[in-house]
């Protein structure tokens, strides 16, 4: 993440981590157990996140 002086973001780039076996098996209905790890509940992602700085804890 950019900043310029007004502390104002000018770009971001959000990226994931997966691989394409787990890409793959998400896509078929039957088969999500299988794929990787569920993302977190959202609860749990805000009492991790500094809202301030922009990151996780």
């Amino acid at each position: 993440m950019d900043t310029d002086d007004g502390n104002l973001i000018v770009s971001q780039i959000d990226e994931f981590e997966s691989d394409a076996a787990d890409l793959l098996l998400y896509q078929i209905p039957f088969l999500k157990p299988f794929a990787g790890a569920p993302a977190p509940n959202v609860d749990v992602l805000r009492q991790k996140c500094d809202f301030y700085k922009c990151e996780l804890l």
